[in-house]
């Protein structure tokens, strides 16, 4: 019976190491010898095998090969941050459910007639029932002139006129102002966390990977003597 063992080094000279041997095998069968262990990676060994039959032993002629180098996967993406430009320092936005105030208000919208924002008669709201009481100063202008501009006016006596290009007099409305009670959306603060940025700050940038050289999604050697380079699978 023979039995087949593997040597081993990092040099054709220093093959000094004692890897594994076969099972006792009978002569002409062929062997396999694994050597999974005492290795690293992305390293030229060489190596030979030497057969006995217990008196006696010959070695092969030296032969050389590299093991794979540790591959790791990567998405084929790198990540870069950009300073978000929706919030605030405290990265926070105002909350839209109540406009910023910390509590609901009611918007139904109610007419008014004499001034650009006071009533000079009590008016019920047709959204909350509530009463606005005479000269009541309400919160929020929406103006439309009779040409149907909606976006600037100037003052003229109580009047307000349009000042687009058509100078018409204004028919307005104003909202109530109702306070309904407490916007639990923002825990009565009037901000919420920045949903743009989700409070932190910064928007992450997904960019090509940058870090490899290598496009799309790949396994990358992670070896000082071959770092990045692409491997076709994953060797632990």
């Amino acid at each position: 019976m023979l039995t087949y063992t593997l040597w081993y080094g990092t040099s054709a000279d220093s093959i000094t190491t004692k890897g594994k041997s076969s099972n006792p095998t009978k002569p002409g069968q062929s062997v396999t010898i694994e050597q999974n262990e005492g290795l690293s990676n992305d390293t030229r060994y060489w190596f030979k095998v030497v057969v006995s039959d217990g008196t006696y032993e010959i070695a092969s002629d030296n032969c050389n090969e590299s093991t794979y180098c540790k591959g790791e996967y990567c998405e084929g993406v790198s990540y870069s941050y950009t300073t978000c430009t929706k919030c605030d320092s405290n990265h926070k936005v105002k909350c839209p459910s109540c406009d910023g105030l910390g509590y609901k208000e009611c918007r139904e919208r109610v007419s008014a007639t004499q001034s650009r924002a006071s009533f000079t008669y009590d008016a019920i709201c047709k959204g909350c029932r509530s009463t606005i009481p005479a000269f009541t100063t309400c919160y929020d202008n929406y103006y439309t002139c009779s040409a149907g501009h909606t976006t600037e006016w100037a003052s003229n006596g109580q009047f307000s006129f349009c000042t687009i290009t058509c100078a018409n007099s204004y028919a307005s409305s104003t909202y109530c102002g109702h306070k309904l009670g407490t916007c639990y959306e923002c825990n009565r603060t009037g901000t919420i966390t920045c949903p743009n940025c989700k409070g932190e700050g910064q928007i992450q940038v997904t960019e090509s990977c940058t870090a490899h050289t290598i496009t799309g999604r790949h396994y990358y050697c992670t070896s000082s003597s071959h770092h990045g380079d692409n491997v076709g699978q994953y060797h632990k």
